[in-house]
């Protein structure tokens, strides 16, 4: 039996994911411990994936990794087709101003968080989060890489470019010092409950209570300044997996704790560059050998599967899998595949 599979969340999987939410190490805005809500953000990927989209607009395609022995969900991944989905997408923007005076000789460049808003935003991944016990064997790695599958596989349901928001450093207090030098100021509430209410969709308070103007960064506390484009340590490994992706981070810091977004264009990513697309030509008895190679998989279907295992790549250009992928992928033959080397 293959181990592991990635799918789309389903209504069964309520309970499963209020057990990984309550027990999560650092909480997922997207992803608040609250069952009702947890139900609506399950409800909006199921219609998702139902949805016949032909462009990105509100669609949130949530991921779950089971465990296939016991049929528990272990970890969750996503993608928000479009960051503001029709409403709105804010983010700063670093950005350079220079003031010159000649007859004092004097010339200085100052970096500037421009607030910036966008009506169509990129594609996001978002809401990862692996049980701990489960971070072993390559998952986290599948949990995230399987999107870009998806993906590559259904084009037309995501931008051009795709960003992840990682969260901001802290401070020992495990507080943001750029969120109560700016934010806290201006909305009177604490981060996490602004952090939670963007991410379910609530935005007009942040139109109605941002600062309006540019905010010169050197006119920030030393530690406010000290975070802005920094991301916790807890969050280094998700940020080392992006840019081995060809992630780029610098270009926008989030509104809140100006934590960085990795952003890359779809076609600049490693692994979508590196996917190869074969049809299942045979299936094969698991005990026969498989090749020495192991590959991160994928059906390409809206029923969507992926998980780690062994396939034979034929001279024909077809591929062999044993019965027990088949299984797990829910695919048969002539089914098509997409396949890298993991």
């Amino acid at each position: 039996m293959i181990p592991y599979v990635l799918r789309p969340i389903r209504l069964a999987d309520l309970d499963d994911l209020k057990d990984l939410t309550a027990g999560m190490d650092d909480p997922i805005a997207s992803l608040p411990d609250d069952r009702d809500l947890l139900c609506k953000r399950i409800k909006l990927s199921v219609k998702s994936f139902a949805k016949n989209a032909k462009e990105p607009a509100k669609e949130y395609y949530l991921f779950a990794l089971e465990h296939m022995p016991s049929g528990k969900v272990i970890g969750v991944s996503a993608i928000e087709a479009s960051v503001g989905g029709g409403s709105s997408f804010f983010v700063y923007e670093i950005q350079k101003e220079s003031f010159i005076h000649a007859p004092l000789n004097v010339s200085k460049i100052v970096d500037v968080l421009t607030f910036k808003t966008m009506k169509k935003g990129p594609s996001e991944l978002c809401s990862l989060y692996l049980d701990p016990k489960y971070r072993v064997h390559g998952l986290g790695a599948l949990l995230s890489s399987a999107r870009y599958f998806f993906i590559n596989t259904f084009p037309n349901r995501f931008g051009h470019e795709i960003i992840a928001n990682l969260r901001g450093d802290r401070d020992e207090d495990d507080d943001s010092p750029f969120w109560k030098a700016i934010g806290d100021v201006f909305f009177g509430k604490n981060l996490a409950t602004v952090d939670t209410m963007k991410s379910m969709g609530h935005k007009s308070f942040i139109r109605d209570l941002m600062p309006r103007h540019p905010i010169y960064i050197p006119l920030l506390p030393l530690n406010a300044q000290a975070v802005i484009g920094v991301v916790h340590p807890k969050t280094e490994p998700a940020l080392h997996l992006l840019e081995k992706q060809g992630f780029k981070t610098g270009k926008w810091v989030d509104i809140f704790d100006a934590g960085p977004f990795a952003v890359a264009n779809r076609e600049d990513i490693k692994m979508i560059q590196n996917i190869r697309h074969a049809v299942v030509g045979e299936i094969i008895d698991p005990n026969n050998e498989t090749g020495t190679s192991s590959f991160l998989i994928a059906n390409n279907s809206m029923d969507f599967r992926s998980c780690m295992g062994e396939l034979i790549e034929n001279p024909d250009g077809t591929v062999a899998v044993d019965s027990d992928l088949a299984q797990a992928l829910n695919i048969k033959e002539g089914s098509e595949v997409s396949y890298v080397r993991s």
